[in-house]
C-alpha cells in the first residue's frame, strides 16, 4: 500500500514537473515570439476613400517563429474623438497560425460621416483636432496561456473639412430680372477643407427674421478640393409679401447635405 501511494506521489510529482516545463517553454518562446522575433509588425498606413468613408488600412503580419500555435489572435482598434467619446472600431482575427510560418493581412478602420454625426461630434466637421487611438492585441498560445496587450491612446491628426467657416453679413435684397415679385440676398459663405479627400456636396439655407418668420431659403452646390479654399455666395430666394418682414437681423438654419449624409448646424444669427 506505501509502495502504491509512493508510486503516485511520483507521478504527481513527475505530471506537475512536466506541466511546469511546458508552461515554462511556452511562456519562453511566446516572449521570443512577440519580443525577440517581432512576432507582430505593423506595415505603413494608408489613406483611402470608399463609398463616402475614409478607411484607414494598415497591413499586420504575424510570424510565428514559437515551438507552438498561435490561434484566436484578434487586433482590435478603437478611434476616438479628443474627449475620449468612441467614434468607431474595427477587429482583424488571425483564426490559426502554425508554428514556424507567417500570416498577413489588412486590417482596415473606416471612419464616415454617420459615425460622426450619430455621436453627435459634429463639431469635428469644423475643427482640427487630434484623435485618439487604442489598439488592443490578444492571442491564445500553445492553446493554453492568454495573452493580452492594450496600447492607450496613441494620436492621429484629424483635418476637418469644414475649416474655419464664416458665413458673412446678407446682401441688400434685390429684385430678381424677370420676376418682379421675387427678390434675391446673398450670405457669403467660405471654409477651407483640410481633409484629405475632396467634399461634395449642398450648403442649404432657411431665414428668418427676429420674430422667427420665414422669409426664404437657398442653397449652393459645392466641391472642394483637399486642402483647398472655397468662397462663394449661397443665394436666398424671398417673395415681395415675405420681405415686408425683412429687418436686416435674424436667425438661419444652415443645413449640410452629402452624398451619404446631411447634418444640421447650430442656429446663428445674421445682422
Amino acid at each position: 500500500m506505501r509502495q502504491s501511494v509512493r508510486v503516485l506521489g511520483w507521478t504527481v510529482n513527475i505530471v506537475t514537473f512536466l506541466i511546469f516545463i511546458f508552461l515554462m517553454m511556452s511562456i519562453y518562446s511566446l516572449v521570443q515570439t512577440m519580443a525577440m522575433g517581432q512576432g507582430i509588425k505593423a506595415g505603413e498606413p494608408s489613406l483611402e476613400n470608399l463609398g463616402g468613408k475614409i478607411v484607414l488600412s494598415t497591413p499586420f503580419t504575424v510570424n510565428n517563429t514559437g515551438y507552438f500555435e498561435i490561434s484566436e489572435l484578434r487586433i482590435t482598434t478603437v478611434l476616438k474623438d479628443p474627449k475620449g467619446t468612441d467614434i468607431t472600431d474595427a477587429t482583424t482575427i488571425f483564426e490559426k497560425i502554425p508554428s514556424g510560418l507567417p500570416d498577413s493581412k489588412r486590417h482596415n478602420l473606416s471612419l464616415s460621416i454617420n459615425d460622426i454625426v450619430n455621436k453627435n461630434l459634429t463639431y469635428l466637421f469644423f475643427n482640427d483636432a487630434k484623435f485618439l487611438m487604442d489598439t488592443i492585441v490578444e492571442l491564445r498560445y500553445a492553446n493554453i496561456l492568454r495573452f493580452k496587450v492594450l496600447i492607450p491612446n496613441a494620436s492621429m491628426p484629424w483635418g476637418a473639412p469644414f475649416s474655419n467657416f464664416r458665413l458673412g453679413e446678407p446682401s441688400i435684397p434685390k429684385p430678381i430680372p424677370g420676376e418682379p415679385n421675387v427678390f434675391s440676398t446673398g450670405f457669403p459663405v467660405s471654409f477651407e477643407n483640410h481633409s484629405p479627400f475632396p467634399i461634395r456636396g449642398t450648403i442649404s439655407v432657411n431665414v428668418y427674421n427676429q420674430g422667427w418668420v420665414f422669409l426664404g431659403s437657398g442653397n449652393k452646390p459645392f466641391n472642394v478640393e483637399s486642402n483647398s479654399f472655397y468662397s462663394d455666395q449661397v443665394w436666398v430666394e424671398i417673395s415681395e409679401e415675405s420681405l415686408r418682414n425683412y429687418t436686416g437681423k435674424g436667425y438661419l438654419e444652415i443645413r449640410f447635405v452629402t452624398d451619404t449624409s446631411s447634418f444640421k448646424l447650430p442656429v446663428v444669427t445674421y445682422g
